[in-house]
């Protein structure tokens, strides 16, 4: 009983930390028909010197302050936290999974994935590329894991089997990480201006975060989310550069319609977590082990664990069995854009079981974690856009109207508002931004993708 128990902390503990502290904000910060040219082969051009970087409109380096970015190391020790103590499996494995589910090739890319020191991929995305003999070899130590993820992503149907929480768990970070790598590669080929494989790579991860995130909240809002971020601010200082092209640009248009539409939606994230639930009243039915659980699960929470001890086990299997109906029931809610969700309905439905009632602050955060997904592949769709009309008119557009239907069919209006993002032609320059988590215009106040600042700035003009 005991491991069991254990295991279901793995589902829980995880869930209930993880989950609630990267959605709280502490830490969140087809195939060929769109993709844009073969990848330059390893070494077929000649090595930049240490100081060539990606450059961007003013010659720069792609350099970013890491503001958009989750650190690994975080979501590292968050899951270690959560999981200390606790027997927690080693993961499902590739060859449970059949070859046609691309969570198969996902989870063939982990296992292939080499040992990798996280200061020098942090190095790399906040400082853009330099050679170096490390760097260049452990990307081609990663080239089997990079292809296996380019066949799930073709593969697609992706879908998890009915399991715990904590058998995706060990695969999280390794993701993320394969992700930084991919994006450290396209900066790669930047610098030696094959724009063309730099451009198809960063759309490669958009991909692999659409495909890869398609499990609950969990996976939806921490790994979906965080992928997207890794290749957001590159992407979009790519596409200023003045190397592109007009084609190049819409090529990419190309690419993340496709991974819009393909994306994982707030709708599939309730189903699965609703589905979890199901899976952990099966593998523990008595009344006993489940208020066991609900005693570990709270044993970090002064008021939780009073809370646990104070309910009988057949209250809490009571409560425990009602969660799938409830999470199901509040879909609608949960479903609702940011800007029209009410709290206080979601509460008034969910209040009337306690487990439930200490999970709001996890479904409060839902419809903002959408939001934010869709801001993270709407910003660099309108800035290939921008950088298109640059291209074929010879500069900026006015307003973002002019960009509809000559570039884009339909506009992608602000996740956080519903209303167009704020686009300001500054002279030779503009600045892009969503009213971000206030819902409210700042004029573009912030850094790029600072999801502590007011505004979520794409690009910030002059």
């Amino acid at each position: 009983m005991a491991r069991r128990i254990g295991l279901a902390l793995g589902i829980i503990l995880v869930a209930g930390i993880v989950l609630f502290v990267l959605m709280r904000g502490d830490l969140l910060r087809n195939d060929e028909a769109g993709r844009v040219s073969p990848r330059e082969p390893q070494g077929a051009s000649p090595m930049p010197s240490p100081e060539q970087r990606v450059p961007t409109q003013k010659g720069e380096a792609i350099m970013g302050d890491g503001a958009g970015v989750v650190p690994v190391e975080a979501l590292d020790r968050a899951l270690e936290t959560a999981t200390a103590n606790i027997e927690v499996p080693k993961g499902i494995r590739s060859h449970q999974i059949p070859e046609d589910n691309g969570l198969h090739w996902f989870l063939l890319a982990a296992e292939l994935m080499p040992q990798v020191p996280w200061d020098v991929v942090n190095d790399i995305l906040e400082k853009g590329w330099r050679d170096d003999a490390d760097i260049l070899n452990l990307l081609e130590r990663c080239q089997p894991a990079f292809e296996t993820i380019r066949k799930g992503i073709a593969t697609g149907n992706v879908g998890f089997p009915p399991c715990g929480l904590e058998e995706p768990v060990p695969y999280l970070s390794k993701w993320r990480t394969l992700a930084r790598l991919m994006t450290a590669e396209s900066l790669m080929y930047g610098s030696r201006g094959n724009y063309d494989a730099a451009l198809d790579e960063l759309a490669d991860v958009f991909d692999f975060a659409a495909e890869s995130s398609r499990d609950g909240f969990l996976m939806t809002y921490l790994v979906g989310n965080a992928i997207q971020d890794t290749g957001t601010r590159p992407l979009c200082d790519m596409l200023q550069s003045p190397a592109l092209s007009a084609e190049q640009c819409r090529a990419i248009i190309n690419r993340l319609q496709a991974t819009e539409a393909r994306a994982s939606r707030i709708a599939d994230a309730v189903m699965a977590e609703a589905d979890l639930f199901d899976y952990s009243l099966q593998q523990f039915p008595s009344p006993e082990e489940l208020h066991a659980l609900l005693v570990l699960y709270t044993q970090y929470d002064g008021a939780g664990t009073k809370f646990a001890k104070s309910v009988t086990p057949q209250q809490c299997a009571e409560w425990y069995s009602q969660m799938p109906k409830a999470i199901r029931g509040a879909a609608p809610l949960l479903e609702t854009p940011v800007y029209q969700f009410k709290k206080g309905e979601l509460r008034q439905f969910v209040s009337a079981n306690p487990i439930s009632e200490r999970m709001l602050d996890v479904y409060y955060r839902a419809p903002e974690a959408e939001a934010r997904g869709k801001t993270l592949r709407s910003g660099p769709l309108l800035v290939a856009a921008i950088e298109a009309y640059r291209h074929e008119n010879g500069a900026y557009p006015q307003s973002l109207d002019a960009l509809a239907p000559s570039v884009l069919e339909e506009l992608p209006n602000d996740p956080f508002t519903g209303s167009p993002f704020r686009y300001q032609r500054q002279g030779t320059r503009y600045r892009l931004y969503s009213a971000g988590v206030n819902m409210r215009d700042d004029g573009g106040r912030g850094k790029p993708w600072d999801a502590t600042q007011d505004d979520y700035v794409i690009v910030g003009g002059q």
